[in-house]
């Protein structure tokens, strides 16, 4: 009996000792031949089928550590799992490729965890935000400083709705706390796609959550010019929290009678098509202090989605402006046009004035508010100050 379990206990040992051996074998013949296990290896389920690989497949070719997303007519390197992720890649759609067909596509430039990737199921959902000019400007006075108090809107005329999701749930104990931001996504199909674009927190002054870095306010001096004055300008980023207030135009594809994103206590926000956000001046945080500026004419610009984090159908019409006379001393402020990116009857700009495009740098002058093109030869005698808009 003690002779048999010697036996059993020496074979138990040969096998244990066989199957580290092996294990040995492998690593060494992984660190020779560099083909260390991929970044996908614990993710995803990668199937060899004979699908076709066309613009947004994620690719793999067998063998090889690479996963490539087809976009754009190239096969571009998607550089880290992390990528991947804040990407909102799928790991189960990840499809295995010969050489040859992988060599169909020229390589494109490797996605990183903060390029701009837009796919096909995106291209007729994406939201378009766009700012109007700011309302209700007055001075006030907080612990002892002038302040330049004003409401902001932006609403959604895009294709489908701008919505924020979350991987947590604040305690709401009393102190600011932290989460990933996604930008979420829901296809015909059905699959849905998250993009990392930034942070949400709970705001305990606000008592909800707010999108942080959402928007950028600026006051900026002009001197007759409408070029820089020496006077600083006065910056002020802002958090908001993403809801619809109310509609502007019910009249948009996908927008929705009854408002879809009613609040930010939960881990889900946004703004519908053809819904606006509106953050009144009477907001704790509403307003920009001028207190040490002069007197003079500045030009107040409200930029939504200042970094660029959200994908949109368009990034040139995130920022609006108004121009005003502005004397802190005398507690006066006086709007002369306000400008939006957009047409709409909320555009009013005083008769004469003259305004000169960043784009095209045409110069022209209001009349009944409307832009008239000033000829070359006026232009180069104005008959009053020329204001740069965007």
């Amino acid at each position: 009996m003690e002779n048999l379990l010697m036996i059993n206990a020496f074979k138990k040992s040969v096998v244990i000792r066989l199957l580290l051996l092996a294990s040995v074998i492998l690593i060494g013949y992984a660190i020779v031949t560099r083909q260390l296990p991929p970044f996908w290896s614990n993710n995803s389920q990668a199937s060899s089928n004979n699908a076709v690989i066309g613009q947004g497949s994620l690719v793999r070719q067998e063998d090889q550590e690479k996963v490539y997303l087809i976009h754009d007519g190239s096969k571009r390197w998607i550089v880290s799992a992390e990528a991947f992720t804040r990407q909102g890649f799928n790991w189960d759609k990840i499809v295995i490729a010969g050489s040859a067909e992988l060599k169909q596509f020229p390589e494109g430039e490797p996605i990183t965890k903060t390029s701009k990737i837009i796919l096909p199921a995106q291209l007729g959902i994406l939201p378009d935000l766009a700012p109007f000019a700011v309302q209700d400007l007055s001075l006030a006075t907080i612990n002892n400083r002038k302040v330049l108090r004003f409401s902001s809107i932006f609403w959604n005329q895009g294709a489908g709705p701008l919505e924020l999701v979350t991987n947590g749930q604040a305690s709401q104990s009393g102190s600011d706390a932290y989460f990933d931001a996604y930008q979420h996504f829901t296809g015909a199909t059905g699959e849905s796609r998250d993009i990392f674009v930034g942070s949400i927190y709970w705001h305990d002054v606000h008592e909800h959550y707010h999108y942080v870095d959402f928007a950028e306010y600026s006051l900026e001096a002009l001197n007759w010019q409408g070029k820089s004055a020496p006077a600083p300008a006065s910056f002020k980023k802002t958090t908001f929290c993403l809801r619809d207030n109310w509609p502007v135009s019910m009249n948009l594809p996908g927008a929705p009678a009854r408002r879809v994103y009613t609040g930010c206590r939960g881990n889900r926000q946004g703004v519908s098509v053809g819904w606006t956000d509106v953050y009144p001046a009477s907001l704790p945080d509403q307003y920009i202090d001028v207190n040490d500026l002069p007197a003079g004419r500045y030009q107040l610009s409200f930029v939504i989605d200042p970094r660029a984090n959200f994908l949109e159908s368009q990034q040139d019409n995130n920022t609006s402006v108004v121009l005003l006379d502005l004397d802190p001393a005398a507690n006066t402020v006086k709007v002369l046009a306000s400008g939006m990116p957009f047409v709409s009857s909320f555009n009013n700009y005083v008769d004469g004035l003259l305004i000169k495009g960043q784009v095209d740098g045409k110069v022209y002058v209001i009349r009944d508010n409307k832009k008239l093109y000033l000829p070359l030869e006026q232009q180069n005698q104005p008959a009053g100050p020329v204001y740069e808009l965007p």
